[in-house]
């Protein structure tokens, strides 16, 4: 990793309560998002396990 290196976030809500829409994520949707240079790095969850968002990054 180069000292400069600099990353963009992006947050992926699956709660379904937000602001009354489901989020659908499926392999197309995630697909889309490689193609975009978007990488998969970390997971949400609730106390019980639910995943409630999916976070990515990728390179600014």
């Amino acid at each position: 990793m180069s000292p400069n290196q600099q990353w963009e976030y992006k947050v992926v809500d699956l709660s379904s309560s937000f602001f009354g829409r489901e989020t659908k994520v499926d392999e197309e949707s995630l697909n889309e998002l490689g193609a975009q240079g978007w990488e998969l790095v970390e997971t949400l969850s609730e106390a019980s396990g639910n995943t409630q968002a999916l976070v990515f990054k990728r390179e600014k």
